[in-house]
Parts: C-alpha cells; sequence; structure tokens
C-alpha cells in the first residue's frame, strides 16, 4: 500500500466515525504528532491522563487483546 493509498484509507474511515470524543482525540494525536514534539512532559494534560489511565488499567489486569479489540470493532477493521 502507497502513502497516498493509507492516507485514502484513513480518510474514508475517519468519515465514517460520528464519535466526538474519538475524532477529537485523533485531532489531538495528530496535533501532536504534527508539531515535532516527542516529549510526553508536553503532551496535552488531557492525553497524559488517558494515558495514565490505559497504563493503570493495565497494571490492574484490566487488558483486552488485540484479537478482541478486533471483534469488538469489526465495523472499523472491515472497512
Amino acid at each position: 500500500m502507497t502513502t497516498s493509498e493509507l492516507k485514502q484509507n484513513i480518510q474514508k474511515k475517519l468519515n465514517n466515525i460520528e464519535d466526538i470524543t474519538i475524532l477529537k482525540e485523533v485531532d489531538s494525536i495528530i496535533n501532536y504528532i504534527s508539531s515535532g514534539r516527542e516529549d510526553y512532559n508536553e503532551l496535552p494534560e488531557d492525553l497524559k491522563i488517558a494515558i495514565e489511565e490505559g497504563l493503570a488499567q493495565m497494571d490492574n489486569g484490566k487488558k483486552v487483546s488485540y484479537e478482541e479489540v478486533k471483534k469488538r470493532n469489526a465495523r472499523w477493521f472491515s472497512k
């Protein structure tokens, strides 16, 4: 898959997402990557909180395999 094809594929998937929370998170990630910053301490506070919550969930055994994520979100993986 070429870079152009991948971008088109991602764009199609984004166009099908209606959940504003997911779109805001994607926007935040893209903005961060585009800024050229790589320091965790420079991440937006809400993103750091989400990362810390995710790590705490993993530490407490609340993790889901990639296969389970694909099953739960089949509609996103099938497009």
